[in-house]
């Protein structure tokens, strides 16, 4: 990823942030992406974005809370879809 482009996601991701959560700064971010091409539409391949100096250990760790966010999200649907029966 070129210089330019990092900054501009970094820009975007934080002022995103400031956006919805008016008075914070981002502090580390992770995006996943996945991603496939004209010539071959049913491969997907995965990548995983973070700032040029973000420790690992910063990563794993938001990837440990994107995780649960996420399983606690399904584990909420799940809930809401026993409730109809």
């Amino acid at each position: 990823m070129s210089d330019e482009t990092r900054t501009g996601l970094d820009n975007a991701i934080s002022a995103h942030i400031a956006d919805i959560f008016p008075g914070h700064y981002t502090s580390g971010w992770v995006v996943i992406v996945s991603s496939t091409t004209l010539d071959k539409p049913n491969s997907t391949n995965y990548r995983m974005l973070t700032p040029e100096t973000q420790p690992l250990h910063v990563d794993e760790g938001l990837l440990t809370i994107g995780r649960k966010i996420i399983q606690d999200s399904w584990d909420y649907n799940e809930a809401d879809d026993d409730e109809d029966e």
